[in-house]
């Protein structure tokens, strides 16, 4: 899975600028803030600090074909491949939080302790 993530990852970054800045985050509207493109040194944590050295494409939870529109052609051919990803990483993710649970020795039922929803 990993070579193939990564040759695909890397065919959406190498797109053209044009095409990458045509998918935006919508700023303007909570429910999709953390959809679409953001560039090299567009996002900062520390306003004292000059914007991250990273790009990235959010694409939400993969919940519907809203959050298509938030995504370049390169995203939208493979978008079986990238939901299917999504599901194996929250998988992980909940195992993981299951074991640090344990590891802390925190009471409750483990698998509901981190969940956000």
């Amino acid at each position: 899975m990993q070579p193939r993530l990564k040759r695909q990852s890397a065919e959406l970054f190498d797109c053209p600028l044009e095409e990458k800045l045509a998918y935006p985050r919508d700023m303007t509207t909570d429910e999709f803030y953390q959809m679409g493109y953001c560039g090299v040194g567009q996002e900062n944590l520390d306003p004292e600090q000059p914007g991250d050295l990273k790009e990235c494409l959010d694409c939400g939870d993969f919940d519907g074909p809203s959050y298509l529109k938030y995504c370049p052609p390169t995203v939208q051919e493979r978008w079986d491949r990238v939901c299917r990803f999504q599901v194996f990483c929250k998988a992980l993710r909940d195992k993981l939080l299951v074991h640090f649970a344990l590891a802390m020795n925190v009471s409750g039922h483990p698998p509901l302790l981190f969940r956000s929803g």
